[in-house]
């Protein structure tokens, strides 16, 4: 098993590998996106400055730090789609990482996916979570499409999981250890998640009750199960309280 961290800057890189990371991934956003588009048409699905590597020169000595102690680094590329006017600046910005060492590309988009896997292929390619692989037929669809590893969707049980891991060998599968708690299914979220001072809409308090005067038990234990959230601090629910 390898575990896999997320990285948002150099300082923070050297102590991600110490404390046993085995790869690191994380976005950068270039000046010519910058231009074009902002932060909130993101590149990576993460929208505000503090999400992303500052620099291409950062980026860089991040890459030959991870490259120094044996470990592999991944960018990510994974808004759920983008623009027939996104594409080509994507491109041009994936063939300057390259350029700078990226080891992978975490994506979502099949329309990018097929165009790196032919223009780059010697990059190792992640289904991202955004990608909402659900079942093995879906996940299928991205290993024809060229895929390597697919990030699991963080709802799925691990049930599912083993289920889709046993119907499709010859891929990594990554899942995620939940860190926030999130009542939404990510890969179909259309929120906006701007910036984390604010208060974003999945964190608003609110209440469930039935349509019908006297609900059925079924309904009034999902709402129950669902309102539990609403309880619950969205951004520090951890995943380390599920582990025995």
């Amino acid at each position: 098993m390898k575990l896999i961290s997320p990285v948002d800057n150099l300082a923070e890189c050297s102590r991600l590998l110490e404390a046993g990371a085995d790869e690191l991934y994380g976005g950068f956003v270039p000046g010519t996106w910058r231009q074009h588009f902002s932060l909130l048409t993101s590149i990576n699905q993460r929208t505000f400055a503090a999400a992303q590597i500052a620099s291409r020169d950062e980026l860089q000595a991040v890459v030959r730090m991870v490259h120094d102690a044996g470990r592999t680094f991944s960018l990510t590329l994974n808004a759920p789609f983008y623009t027939d006017a996104q594409l080509p600046i994507i491109v041009d910005h994936l063939a300057d990482m390259v350029d700078a060492g990226v080891d992978g590309v975490i994506l979502a988009d099949i329309a990018l996916l097929r165009t790196v896997r032919n223009k780059f292929p010697g990059l190792e390619l992640h289904a991202s979570t955004l990608a909402h692989l659900g079942n093995s037929r879906a996940v299928e669809a991205f290993i024809d499409a060229g895929i390597d590893r697919t990030v699991l969707p963080r709802h799925i049980p691990v049930a599912e999981m083993a289920a889709m891991i046993g119907a499709c060998p010859g891929i990594a599968f990554d899942a995620f250890l939940l860190v926030g708690k999130c009542p939404n299914t990510e890969g179909l979220c259309t929120f906006h998640h701007s910036s984390p001072d604010k208060i974003w809409p999945c964190e608003i308090p609110y209440t469930i009750g039935p349509a019908e005067r006297t609900p059925s038990p079924g309904l009034e234990a999902a709402m129950l199960r669902q309102a539990s959230w609403s309880e619950t601090d969205r951004r520090h629910g951890c995943g380390l309280c599920a582990i025995p």
